[in-house]
């Protein structure tokens, strides 16, 4: 019998674990991992190859490009079967969107980023789809700036991007605050003034928003009930993004622009 040991429980760990086990079902597979605190900010977005060395523009089609990389790159390594079979195996396992083209994403500091894989939670925020944005702050959250945030991607982008900051109508006990506030979201408990949290959090975002055809909110739409609560906060006909990678990557949209993937609700293996 195998005895495969992992050592990281991020997506790439938590994937390598399962591959594992699902090649050999009778490997004894570990996954170590610290607290579930650690992964509490990460994006989970998947990318492959947004850049390359000497070049400004991001990566079109990540896994054409595998051929040209370096002997040594991890990815040549592997080879573009490889990688497309490990891609399909993602697609299989997780209900997340894109195509066989690389979508750019905003992230919480107002970069831009490439990414190839992403939740269905992302699809409505990302800027390859040229529509006016409005990101909604916490006053609580006070290490995610949503004004610079707006203010560095409508410099960068061809659309209106506006922000404002609201207070949660209900305080939490945790700090930083978004776990809690997404955990009262899905539980949609009163307010001290007897109003539904989410009804009282759309209340205070509404004035603020004008023709935006979307809202970005950070990532407190809820743990389990993420769907119902989008639809219940009724913000007209604006998706709501609920969550933004985390680190920025290029700086620059340029003619990828036209060439990039929009939000496909079936994912399509290369």
């Amino acid at each position: 019998m195998s005895r495969v040991v992992v050592v990281g429980a991020g997506i790439g760990g938590c994937f390598a674990a399962l591959s594992a086990k699902n090649t050999d079902p009778d490997a004894d597979v570990h996954l170590l991992a610290v607290k579930p605190d650690r992964y509490r900010y990460e994006p989970g977005t998947v990318d492959v190859l947004g850049s390359v060395p000497d070049e400004e523009k991001p990566v079109v089609r990540p896994t054409e490009r595998i051929g040209a990389l370096p002997a040594e790159h991890p990815y040549k390594l592997v080879g573009e079967e490889g990688v497309n079979r490990a891609l399909d195996y993602l697609d299989d396992v997780l209900r997340y969107r894109g195509t066989d083209r690389n979508a750019l994403a905003p992230t919480v500091t107002g970069g831009i980023r490439p990414t190839y894989r992403y939740p269905a939670a992302v699809a409505a925020g990302l800027v390859s789809s040229q529509r006016p944005m409005h990101i909604v702050g916490l006053e609580s959250v006070t290490h995610l700036d949503a004004e610079l945030a707006a203010e560095r991607l409508d410099s960068a982008l061809p659309f209106d991007v506006n922000a404002s900051t609201v207070e949660f109508p209900v305080d939490s006990p945790e700090t930083p605050p978004l776990e809690g506030f997404a955990q009262t979201l899905d539980e949609n408990s009163d307010t001290t003034e007897g109003t539904p949290v989410r009804e009282a959090l759309a209340r205070r975002v509404r004035p603020a928003l004008d023709i935006e055809a979307r809202v970005g909110f950070l990532p407190v739409l809820g743990l389990a009930a993420h769907d119902e609560i989008r639809t219940e906060l009724n913000l007209g006909s604006r998706p709501t993004c609920s969550r933004f990678p985390s680190e920025s990557r290029t700086s620059s949209v340029s003619a990828f622009e036209n060439s990039c993937s929009t939000p496909s609700k079936r994912p399509v293996s290369n």
